[in-house]
């Protein structure tokens, strides 16, 4: 009997340009992502890609500890034109699933 694992990915992070909060309503660049990845079975590779509006832009692997649920997932920094972005974490293994987050980058020049 094959046990399929379950993922679940939880609340997309966002930082950017130092110490910036979305209090302006956009972000400054570079912009980061990071989250946690719930699996129902431990000791498991969780293999994903990270898009931006739909282009991956970075993919890997996070370890889901004997010990633990969750696997940290994180991208780089990415310096991205002034307007509407989405992000979306794809986790293709053990199961697939997937999140997005869409939010707004401030042209350089208004700050």
């Amino acid at each position: 009997m094959c046990i399929r694992e379950r993922i679940s990915i939880l609340a997309i992070d966002l930082s950017a340009g130092p110490g910036q909060s979305d209090a302006a309503g956009c972000y400054m660049p570079p912009v980061h992502f990071q989250t946690s990845v719930e699996s129902s079975r431990q000791g498991v590779w969780v293999s994903y890609a990270w898009l931006v509006d739909g282009k991956s832009v970075s993919s890997g692997r996070s370890w889901v500890p004997e010990d633990e649920y969750t696997a940290f997932v994180t991208s780089g920094q990415y310096m991205l034109k002034a307007g509407h972005h989405t992000v979306t974490l794809r986790v293709t293994s053990p199961s697939a699933t997937s999140k997005s987050l869409s939010f707004d980058v401030c042209a350089l020049e208004t700050w």
